[in-house]
C-alpha cells in the first residue's frame, strides 16, 4: 500500500498506538519517533508543528495540521501567539510551511481548509513513578465560538473596563470586529521610535482541561486517547471493547475512520482500544478511543 493512502490523522494515531509506551517517559514530546513517512512538513518554531501528507486516493483525505502541547502537570500548556481552532486556511500557514507544501505538491485546492488537531500530553510526578496522559484531539474541542467573536468580545471587555462614556458601548460594538490577521500586524505609530505588535496568549478554561480527572474522569492516568467531534445525540458514558460497541458508536465518524486506519496499520490495535462517547460541557459529544500507555 502506498504511503499516500495511509497518512491521515487516524493513521497518525495508529502509529502513536504502536509506540505508546514511550509516552509515559519524562522526555520531550518532540522527540517521539513519529512516522516520518506520512509527514509532509515540520516546524520547530510556530504553528503547526507537523503537517500530514495528503491522501490522493483514499476516503481519509489526510493533510491535517498537528500542534503539540506538553506540560509537567495535568494542566494544558498555554497557546502562545495562537488561538486553537478547528480548521485553518492554507493561506494562514507560515510562509516557510506553505513553500514546503507547494514544493512537494501538498497544497491541493480541495484542502484549502485544513483540519487542526492538538497532541496534548501532561506528566505528573509521584513519589513512585510518573503519571501521564496523552490526547490527540480536534481543535473544535477548544473553538466553541469563532476566533473572530472571541477576539471581538475580549476587546469589548477591554473597552468597557476603559470606558469614560458607557453610552458609547453600543456604537463601539456595532463597528468593532477584530480579526486575528489584523490583530497580529506590526503597527507604526507616528512620532514613536518603536513599533508595536500585539501577541495573544490563550489559556484553556478549566471546563476544557482534558487533563483534569475531576472534570474528565474518562481520561485515565497512563492512557493514550483520541477524540473526534460528532454530530449525534447520545447519553453514552461507558467504555466498551472495540468489537462489542453499540450501533450508535459504530456509526460515529471517528470510529469508522479509525477502524479503517487500524486495518491499514495493525488490526490487533483494536484489541487494546476501548471506545465510548465523551461529553463536552459546551460543544456536545466526542467519540473517544483510549488505550493503556503500557502495552499488555
Amino acid at each position: 500500500m502506498s504511503v499516500q493512502k495511509i497518512s491521515s490523522i487516524y493513521h497518525f494515531f495508529a502509529h502513536l498506538m504502536c509506540k505508546r509506551g514511550y509516552l509515559i517517559q519524562d522526555n520531550n514530546l518532540e522527540d517521539f519517533p513519529y512516522p516520518e513517512e506520512i509527514i509532509a512538513a515540520k516546524s520547530k518554531s510556530g504553528f503547526p508543528d507537523m503537517v500530514l501528507k495528503i491522501n490522493e486516493d483514499s476516503e481519509l483525505s489526510g493533510g491535517e495540521l498537528i500542534e503539540m502541547k506538553s506540560s509537567k502537570s495535568f494542566q494544558i500548556a498555554s497557546f502562545n501567539s495562537t488561538i486553537p481552532t478547528a480548521k485553518k486556511r492554507f493561506e494562514e500557514l507560515p510562509k516557510n510551511i506553505q513553500d514546503r507544501l507547494i514544493h512537494s505538491s501538498q497544497n491541493k485546492k480541495e484542502l484549502e481548509y485544513r483540519d487542526v488537531y492538538y497532541l496534548i500530553r501532561g506528566i505528573k510526578q509521584t513519589p513512585s513513578y510518573p503519571l501521564s496522559k496523552t490526547i490527540l484531539v480536534g481543535g473544535s474541542f477548544f473553538e466553541t465560538i469563532s476566533v473572530d467573536d472571541l477576539l471581538t468580545k475580549s476587546f469589548n471587555q477591554v473597552a468597557i473596563d476603559s470606558m469614560i462614556d458607557p453610552s458609547a458601548l453600543n456604537k463601539i460594538s456595532s463597528v468593532f470586529k477584530v480579526k486575528q490577521s489584523k490583530f497580529a500586524k506590526t503597527r507604526q505609530i507616528e512620532n514613536s521610535s518603536v513599533k508595536i505588535r500585539f501577541r495573544v496568549m490563550t489559556e484553556v478554561d478549566p471546563n476544557a482541561n482534558l487533563l483534569n480527572s475531576k472534570i474528565y474522569s474518562m481520561i485515565g492516568d497512563n492512557t493514550l486517547t483520541f477524540l473526534h467531534h460528532e454530530s449525534i445525540d447520545s447519553k453514552q458514558k461507558n467504555f466498551y471493547d472495540w468489537h462489542s460497541v453499540s450501533v450508535e458508536i459504530k456509526n460515529c465518524i471517528g470510529y469508522r475512520n479509525l477502524n479503517k486506519a487500524y486495518n491499514d496499520i495493525d488490526k490487533d490495535l483494536k484489541l487494546d482500544t476501548k471506545v465510548s462517547i465523551l461529553h463536552h460541557p459546551l460543544n456536545g459529544p466526542f467519540f473517544i478511543a483510549q488505550a493503556s500507555i503500557q502495552p499488555k
